[in-house]
């Protein structure tokens, strides 16, 4: 999703030659040249795009997997406001060590393993309450990470239980990823659904 991973991905398909390459060592190539942005990467954002399909890692293993279908049920949210990625890993890399903040990552880890298997499956009923669960995670333990005025519009979302929002990659834009019935954001902020 990040701006970073499309110019990595970008670069290499206009200047490298790495088709012989398997998907891990092209992943570990990706990651090398996505640190210059943030110094810490994957390498998977710019390998989705650079593969152009959806990625499923299995442990050691990457698997490019049928897309799933989202039947307009999700749209990127245009914040408007740039976000810097490296400001906020630094952040996260400050945090990650303290105990509540740890074990919420253990619990968004197993609701993004959940949402992974629902979204494989095109089951958007049983994605509803698990991407609930991960916007009230990200909500509570990521609100640096949210803009101020975003931040009303997130809320309202898990107050009424219309939609769900959840942190997309900050390089170069404030997008983030919304599920469910986005009528009442489209009068705020342009969309691009998904």
């Amino acid at each position: 999703m990040g701006s970073s991973g499309a110019l990595t991905a970008a670069a290499f398909e206009l200047f490298c030659n790495f088709k012989n390459l398997s998907q891990l060592e092209l992943k570990e190539k990706l990651a090398e040249s996505e640190n210059y942005f943030h110094g810490n990467s994957s390498g998977l954002d710019p390998l989705t795009i650079y593969l152009n399909k959806t990625i499923l890692v299995d442990g050691p293993e990457i698997i490019t997997v049928n897309d799933p279908k989202f039947n307009g049920h999700f749209a990127l949210v245009n914040s408007d406001m740039k976000r810097n990625t490296k400001t906020l890993v630094t952040y996260y890399k400050s945090q990650v060590n303290k105990s509540r903040f740890a074990n919420a990552l253990i619990e968004l880890n197993k609701h993004n393993e959940e949402a992974i298997h629902a979204l494989l499956s095109s089951d958007m009923e049983a994605l509803r309450p698990i991407m609930h669960n991960i916007s009230k995670l990200q909500y509570q333990y990521f609100d640096y990470m949210i803009p101020k005025h975003m931040k009303n519009t997130w809320k309202e979302g898990l107050d009424t239980g219309d939609y769900s929002m959840k942190l997309s990659g900050a390089g170069g834009g404030g997008y983030f990823l919304v599920f469910g019935d986005i009528t009442s954001i489209k009068k705020k902020y342009s969309l691009i659904k998904l």
